[in-house]
């Protein structure tokens, strides 16, 4: 965790509002380092002179956690309101761009660690945001899967 640059400019200077968003800050850090972000400072935003808990690529695939579980709520509670059915019919379609998400999450960051090319910070956070909605596609199928077993084990409808 890196909070050296904010310590200092805030060096003996504390108010009490400065001591309670310097404790946050902290916490918001702590819960950061505990997803295994490396939370490098040169490779995160910053928000106020203060560094995000994630760097740029973590942003990315933590907003695009967030905005596929909402997207799939309203997806969920449309097919309520309108009844309609889903059909049999499976496509590979969203497997194929979900794997193309990830795969550009990973080849951006294997340019960087091969030296070939370093990467932005908006860069990364574009390229976690398509891995993320990437990895909650197949989250999903994992999901599904896991359901229909336990439908078929334990004959609940």
């Amino acid at each position: 965790m890196n909070d050296m640059s904010f310590k200092e400019s805030k060096k003996n200077n504390f108010s009490h509002e400065d001591k309670k968003e310097y404790e946050t800050w902290l916490r918001l850090m702590k819960i950061g380092e505990k997803t295994g972000c490396h939370q490098r400072a040169d490779r995160s935003f910053y928000y106020h002179g203060m560094q995000f808990p994630v760097c740029a690529r973590c942003t990315g695939v933590f907003i695009a956690y967030i905005s596929s579980i909402l997207c799939y709520i309203c997806y969920i509670l449309f097919q309520c309101i309108f009844r309609r059915k889903k059909g049999n019919r499976q496509s590979n379609t969203g497997n194929i761009f979900a794997l193309f998400g990830c795969m550009l999450m990973f080849f951006d960051w294997l340019m960087q660690a091969l030296h070939i090319k370093e990467s932005t910070n908006v860069r990364r956070l574009i390229t976690g945001f398509v891995g993320g909605l990437g990895i909650m596609h197949f989250y999903r199928i994992i999901l599904r899967v896991i359901y229909k077993k336990g439908k078929e084990l334990f004959g609940f409808e």
